[in-house]
């Protein structure tokens, strides 16, 4: 074997071993990266069975959009303001209105008015309160929130569940149970009568605060919880000149109604009359009509909706609001 041909086989070894140890090398990579897209989809539905446990510590939070502000607050509030991002008011407790004459109840409510609101020439809308009959008697809290309907008698004693409202004017949109739904024994306390907890008011909105999960599963019957059994109550937004709604954000609260303030631009037609619904002779003043596209139940507590407002009809439910309520369900 001449010395060409010897050199020519060590080439050939040679370049055999460098590519046993290029394909080892290789194959090692290759083992490697498949271990790591194993591990990887191990650990994938790892991390996604976490997440409802976060989701769940998330706090439920109201988006803020800023509205026009279109609302004259008191100098009172407007002082605060300027130094607090919210101003908390007092909630003026329910009063007796039956027997009362119209203009009785209508100066306590502007001696209301005057404490939250810069309004020197304030008149209560005619077409609202206009229907108040003198000397006759109202619906009662307790007749209304705490007998169930039972019976007559009592129904119009004590504060009247109108007062709840016209009594707080700062709450433009209120929260208000229909009947025939609940029943409480006995000594009808405090918290049976769905008040508010808690008023705020901010340069963009007024928040309005109810313990509803305390009163839902400790007052309502159990029959009446597998209906609509709320009522949005607007009259004082529409008392002063915001006569228009939407419920622009919400979280676990329903509406049945097809053509609710939930799915459309909805006109407020709140008024205060003589009436029958207390089925007691002779007739009550009371809130009216039955608007069925304000009726809702929450699905789970914390809940809260956002309700836009606006003095003329908007273009569009997107239409930068007047004033925003949001109401905060505990």
């Amino acid at each position: 074997m001449n010395n060409q041909n010897f050199i020519n086989i060590l080439l050939v070894v040679l370049f055999v071993v460098i590519l046993g140890n290029c394909y080892n090398h290789f194959l090692k990579d290759d083992n490697s990266i498949e271990e790591n897209l194993a591990s990887t989809q191990t650990e994938v539905p790892q991390t996604q069975e976490q997440e409802p446990s976060q989701e769940s510590e998330i706090p439920l939070k109201v988006p803020e959009p800023k509205s026009k502000g279109n609302i004259q607050y008191s100098s009172s509030i407007l002082t605060q303001l300027k130094t607090q991002k919210e101003v908390s008011i007092a909630i003026n407790p329910p009063t007796a209105y039956s027997g009362r004459t119209q203009e009785s109840i209508l100066n306590e409510r502007k001696g209301y008015v005057s404490k939250v609101f810069n309004m020197p020439n304030y008149k209560p809308m005619e077409s609202i309160f206009g229907g108040i009959v003198n000397g006759k008697p109202w619906i009662g809290l307790k007749g209304a929130y705490c007998d169930g309907w039972r019976t007559t008698k009592g129904r119009t004693d004590g504060p009247s569940e109108e007062s709840v409202f016209m009594n707080n004017p700062l709450g433009l949109v209120m929260i208000e149970m229909p009947y025939y739904t609940y029943s409480v024994p006995s000594s009808c306390p405090a918290t049976a009568k769905l008040l508010p907890t808690k008023i705020t008011a901010s340069k963009d909105a007024i928040n309005v605060y109810y313990n509803l999960s305390a009163y839902h599963n400790n007052y309502v019957q159990p029959e009446g919880r597998k209906y609509t059994i709320y009522y949005l109550k607007p009259i004082n937004a529409k008392d002063f000149g915001y006569e228009w709604g939407y419920i622009a954000n919400s979280k676990y609260v329903g509406f049945s109604d097809e053509n609710s303030i939930m799915d459309n631009v909805y006109n407020f037609l709140d008024f205060i009359h003589m009436g029958g619904a207390c089925q007691v002779e002779g007739g009550c003043n009371n809130g009216s009509p039955n608007q069925r596209p304000l009726e809702f139940r929450p699905n789970a507590f914390p809940a809260y909706m956002q309700v836009y407002l606006w003095k003329e009809r908007p273009a569009h439910t997107t239409s930068n609001p007047d004033m925003i309520v949001n109401l905060y369900m505990n």
